[in-house]
């Protein structure tokens, strides 16, 4: 279960009750659950898509103010629009480079 007043997420554990779960950084602000999915649209504006069985995440969705996208899977897979690349960083142990 997921409750906005004092933003916490509570997760059923069958006869034993409901735990309370720690929430990501980017906090969901509106949900939508679907059959396959739960999508949320996040603090940041951001919108991440949930397996809702296992409530781990799926994808994040960034949308940029040009109209351009970007879509990174929990591996740090990702597709985007045409332009939508440019936005992606690849960090490492010797820098900052783009794809």
């Amino acid at each position: 279960m997921y409750t906005s007043l004092g933003y916490a997420l509570w997760r059923g554990q069958g006869d034993k009750g409901w735990t309370r779960q720690q929430l990501p950084a980017r906090s969901p602000r509106e949900l939508a659950v679907g059959e396959r999915y739960l999508a949320g649209v996040n603090s940041d504006g951001t919108i991440t898509i949930w397996d809702p069985t296992s409530l781990e995440p799926v994808v994040d969705l960034y949308l940029f103010r040009d109209g351009e996208w970007l879509a990174m899977d929990t591996a740090g897979g990702y597709v985007a629009s045409a332009g939508g690349a440019r936005y992606l960083a690849l960090r490492s142990d010797t820098g900052v480079s783009t794809p």
